[in-house]
């Protein structure tokens, strides 16, 4: 209406670029949740390595467990193999304080004292095999 022709309107809004820095305050940083990362993937690579998933999968029979034997078998082993203690231990504060869970894809509510206890006994037909 003044005579100016009206500025062209942009397809796409342009968004602000982020800035290259920013000030952190390092008082005010904490470090939560860590988790045991190096020792049981390495346990976990041995496992696979030496081929013992493809064993307890072929004699541990499967059911209707929601977790496998052969699974279950693994943690076993790790727990021995990163730091020795009772099913028990595992069960209450060894596999929550471990990367295990994304690893292996078995949450921390599926592991429990009894089926340890069970795991064992289910791979204890298979002891002299190898």
């Amino acid at each position: 209406m003044d005579g100016k022709p009206r500025p062209e309107q942009d397809l796409f809004e342009k968004k602000e670029e982020p800035p290259l820095w920013a000030t952190v305050n390092l008082k005010g940083i904490k470090v939560e949740g860590l988790r045991h990362f190096g020792e049981v993937y390495l346990g976990l690579a041995l496992w696979r390595r030496l081929g013992l998933h493809e064993f307890c999968s072929k004699h541990i029979q499967t059911g209707r467990e929601e977790v496998f034997w052969s699974i279950m078998a693994c943690i076993l082993v790790l727990a021995r193999f990163c730091a020795p203690s009772s099913e028990l231990q595992i069960a209450e504060s060894w596999y929550k304080k471990t990367a295990l869970d994304d690893l292996l894809g078995v949450s921390v509510d599926k592991i429990n004292n009894d089926r340890l206890y069970r795991a064992l006994d289910a791979l204890l037909p298979h002891k002299g095999l190898s």
